[in-house]
């Protein structure tokens, strides 16, 4: 400013010859947060559903279809005058209906955790929005945006151009990202401004799929999971997490919601045991779901299970004895992810020679059938003769063959926990100690196997706890033939990029090392 007020104009023509400043500016809905519910347009049936006020939704719609055709700026107040006028509610009504909807914003508010990392201290906020920048930054306080930016906020500046206009003629070119492609992308760089598309607030696929099949809540569940964890900069995560999102994630929740259903709710067992390694997902999802049916079902546990094939055919009495004592006394299920159930067979019968309590095939469970008879199985991979075969063949339970959705290999990759494969357990005083090989991954394998588990632990639980119904609804939601159906589209169309993705990064490592255990399995015979 001069000495008597005036703006200093020869200093900030000095400062455009400088050359532009250069701002880093973000869009804020659907860019920086986004809604549970996907379209804004659902808020206001929300809030009719609230309010009882039928048409309410339509007139929320119109009302503001009015001020922005009327080409000036407009304010949240002035749409529902026009909403007053038309419903003839009276100022209380209209007053509850104003706090619900944005009672309903904040409820719906999560955020695009891949998009606020990008923020800096100095970035800038850009907008086209009705709401005052009092309840913005409320929104965006909700959604853990806890730094406050500045915000320009204006009814079309952004989609009309006016705001870029001014950014650029005061010297200020924006690098800008925004999910409008007319608005935050085109417009700002007819302008001069740097700016990129960001579509990830935009339901993927499956999302898509859910919703087309009547099964919108878990649509609803499924992003907002993606959208408050996904992260990743390496083009080798990034595939990994959409791999999770698009395929992993589902079918770990249909296994999970058909072992409480099918063996919990329907039958009797009250403990269930997970194979180490490929299970860790599994059961993470299994105890989410048994936690909330606490209320429901008198007892139940669930336990991670030191195993392999190797050490169910192969392991000492020491392992025999550290499965028996972890199944002991109630009724378990032995849970692993894929596989024909041939090595549990045998560790049915050694475990039978222990008679602490009968064990049959009903006490063991595959999620994912492989199509291998048991007995071609344990001839193939353990040059088994007949007389060595398990004495009672009996049928183990799975939940889905891979016919119907991936190759068994695949599954187990997606599922990788970067541990050595267990041979046996050693019973130190009252425990039983681990004995694994060496991981079989490298480094840069193991650190994308924990990251992709990371993110997938607490997609997983987001999508469960996030579900706008009860846990039984959940689960007859997942169970439903239209999901299945979903489920096997997506099998078809991401199956080519799984298999690109498993060959490109895992394959070689793990044939590696199953071709040397099947090797040693062939020079030797069971315990």
């Amino acid at each position: 400013m001069g000495s008597k007020g005036f703006i200093n104009y020869q200093n900030h023509s000095s400062r455009l010859t400088q050359g532009p400043h250069i701002i880093q500016s973000f869009d804020i809905f659907d860019t920086l947060i986004a809604r549970k519910c996907v379209h804004p347009t659902n808020i206001f049936l929300i809030v009719e559903k609230k309010s009882g006020i039928e048409g309410f939704a339509e007139w929320r719609i119109k009302s503001e279809a009015t001020l922005r055709d009327l080409e000036s700026d407009y304010k949240f107040d002035q749409i529902y005058d026009l909403i007053q006028k038309n419903l003839k509610v009276n100022d209380q009504v209209l007053k509850t209906l104003k706090e619900s909807e944005m009672t309903t914003e904040l409820e719906n508010a999560i955020p695009i955790t891949c998009n606020i990392k990008k923020i800096t201290r100095s970035s800038i906020l850009i907008t086209d929005m009705y709401y005052d920048d009092i309840f913005i930054r409320e929104l965006l306080y909700t959604a853990g945006i806890n730094i406050e930016l500045p915000i320009i906020k204006t009814s079309f500046g952004k989609s009309r151009g006016y705001v870029w206009d001014q950014l650029i003629q005061n010297g200020v070119q924006c690098r800008h990202l925004g999910d409008s492609i007319h608005s935050d992308v085109e417009m700002a760089r007819k302008f001069g401004m740097r700016a990129d598309y960001s579509p990830i607030a935009n339901p993927n696929i499956l999302e898509s799929k859910l919703s087309d099949s009547n099964l919108y809540q878990l649509a609803c569940s499924f992003r907002e999971a993606r959208l408050r964890y996904f992260d990743a900069k390496e083009e080798s995560l990034c595939e990994s997490l959409e791999i999770q999102n698009l395929l992993n994630i589902p079918l770990i929740l249909y296994f999970a919601a058909y072992i409480v259903q099918t063996f919990a709710l329907n039958g009797d067992k009250t403990k269930f045991v997970f194979a180490s390694r490929d299970c860790r997902l599994l059961h993470h999802a299994v105890r989410i779901i048994m936690s909330k049916l606490q209320s429901q079902v008198e007892y139940f546990d669930t336990r991670y299970w030191l195993t392999s094939r190797q050490s169910r055919v192969y392991g000492s009495n020491d392992y025999l004895q550290y499965c028996d004592e972890l199944a002991r006394g109630e009724e378990c299920l032995f849970v692993d992810l894929v596989g024909t159930g041939a090595s549990m067979q045998i560790l049915r019968d050694r475990l039978n020679q222990i008679k602490s309590k009968k064990y049959t095939s009903e006490d063991f469970f595959v999620a994912q059938f492989t199509g291998l008879s048991a007995k071609e199985e344990l001839s193939r991979r353990y040059n088994l003769a007949e007389k060595d075969m398990p004495v009672e063949q009996g049928t183990i339970k799975f939940a889905l063959s891979w016919e119907k959705t991936v190759n068994n290999l695949w599954l187990e990759m997606m599922n990788y926990t970067p541990e050595g494969m267990l041979r046996d357990v050693i019973k130190i005083q009252d425990s039983f100690v681990p004995w694994r090989d060496q991981c079989d991954m490298d480094d840069f394998q193991q650190n994308l196997a924990l990251l992709t588990q990371s993110y997938s632990l607490n997609a997983i639980e987001s999508i469960i706890n996030s579900y706008d119904g009860t846990i039984y609804s959940f689960m007859s939601s997942i169970l439903s033939g239209e999901y299945i159906g979903v489920i096997q589209d997506m099998c078809n169309e991401v199956g080519p990029f799984l298999e690109h993705f498993a060959r490109t990064y895992f394959l070689g490592a793990h044939v590696s090392n199953e071709d040397f255990i099947d090797f040693q399995n062939n020079h030797r015979s069971p315990t």
